[in-house]
């Protein structure tokens, strides 16, 4: 049994000796000297003949790969300084664009030479108020009052004058030849470049005035409410208003100077008349439910032709009519109230929103040259024509209420009167 145990032991032990035995001994174990000197001989040679062609090879990697690579690696580098150098040109030409607009805007804003006689005045107005008043002379203030205060009385009442019309020099910029409310005349003149218009422009009951039958004349009916028609002209030449503030339609025309160029007529509603009139008179007047009655969506209280302003105030000149026609005595009554149909009145004032005219000017002959034409704005296909439209009375049919019987049976729900407002 001892003898086994020792040959066992014997064989473990030769086993981990060769399983760790260094590689370089197994070599110089198997080979001779003469072998190793050989091999180190060939090595050199391979060394020295990879080094003198400039590289290498190592792990099997091939001479046309390392020239592919060192191929490429110089196209990035070229590639990186093209890319550099544009970006800087870039760069280069942006600063010099920003330098050249930054110049032209300070020479379009203001002249150079203005601009220093102004920088030397000004200097000149401070030095004079110092004591002394000349370079070099000083200035005590005591407290932060005497500083407000001479600021005030040496600065802004001296230096920033307004300028004013009528003192015989034209100071421009706030100076200039003008007409109208613009510019001073009588220090700049008279701006040349004018023409004059006419206004014309009035709202529905306005516009009946002197019709006879089967026409009505409704311009002497009294109104209680009043959506507060405006106007007002934008010229581009002046960049403003041609009036300071919006201007109420007139019986009479209103003539006005303004400068050659393009214009545009604003119209405005200054009154609001949805929040004063109910919804049932809305129905009692024009026959539009007010369950189908639209908000109002416009963006500001001067807004022009928003659909239930419509509404209102067609629904506010009507009850206007009925007041004129049977709110009186009886030796006042206008016979019209019974000869021309209600239906007729009420599809005129549906067609009458706003005010209506033109914009004329003269054109050197008896005759005028029409700039614009101005139409009511209307709830209806043929505007205010009443009656004598086939479209408004088709449309009027169209979009007719049932009768709630009617609907009751059927089950049908109420349309609106005026769908094409929706």
């Amino acid at each position: 049994m001892a003898q086994r145990q020792a040959v066992v032991a014997a064989v473990r032990n030769r086993r981990a000796k060769k399983a760790y035995e260094d590689p370089l001994n197994t070599y110089a174990r198997r080979h001779t000297d003469r072998v190793h000197a050989s091999r180190m001989v060939e090595l050199d040679e391979i060394l020295e003949g990879r080094g003198q062609n400039g590289f290498v090879t190592l792990d099997g990697i091939g001479k046309k790969q390392i020239k592919r690579e060192i191929r490429v690696e110089e196209l990035m580098k070229k590639v990186g300084v093209r890319l550099h150098r544009s970006d800087k040109f870039l760069r280069l030409a942006s600063l010099l664009i920003f330098f050249a607009m930054y110049v032209l805007a300070l020479f379009l804003q203001k002249t150079p030479s203005s601009a220093f006689s102004v920088q030397i005045s000004f200097l000149n107005t401070l030095i004079l108020a110092m004591k002394g008043g000349q370079e070099g002379s000083t200035l005590i203030l005591q407290s932060q009052s005497d500083i407000y205060s001479w600021l005030r009385e040496n600065v802004l009442d001296t230096v920033f004058d307004d300028a004013v019309c009528g003192n015989g020099i034209c100071e421009m910029p706030n100076e200039y030849p003008g007409f109208g409310r613009f510019g001073c005349v009588p220090d700049c003149g008279r701006y040349i470049r004018t023409s004059t218009i006419t206004v014309d422009l009035k709202p529905f009951l306005e516009t009946t005035r002197g019709q006879e039958f089967p026409r009505w004349d409704l311009s002497g009916i009294r109104t209680d409410l009043d959506a507060g028609f405006k106007y007002n002209i934008w010229s581009d030449t002046m960049d403003a208003f041609i009036w300071e503030e919006n201007q109420k339609w007139g019986k009479e025309p209103v003539v006005a100077e303004v400068p050659d160029g393009e214009f545009t007529l604003h119209l405005y509603q200054t009154n609001p008349l949805s929040d004063k009139i109910d919804n049932s008179d809305i129905f009692s007047q024009i026959y539009v439910f007010p369950d189908t009655l639209m908000q109002r969506d416009s963006e500001f209280d001067y807004s022009y032709g928003d659909r239930k302003e419509v509404l209102a105030t067609s629904a506010a000149v009507m009850r206007s009519i009925s007041d004129h026609c049977w709110g009186g005595v009886l030796k006042d009554f206008d016979a019209n109230c019974l000869k021309i149909p209600l239906l007729d009145t009420q599809l005129r004032v549906l067609g009458g929103y706003g005010l209506a005219g033109s914009v004329t000017m003269a054109n050197g002959t008896r005759s005028r040259l029409t700039l614009v034409s101005v139409p009511f704005c209307s709830a209806l296909p043929a505007g205010g024509v009443g009656l004598n439209g086939s479209e408004n009375k088709a449309h009027w049919v169209e979009s007719g209420v049932a009768c709630p019987a009617r609907r009751r049976y059927s089950g049908g729900g109420v349309s609106t009167t005026y769908d094409n407002m929706k």
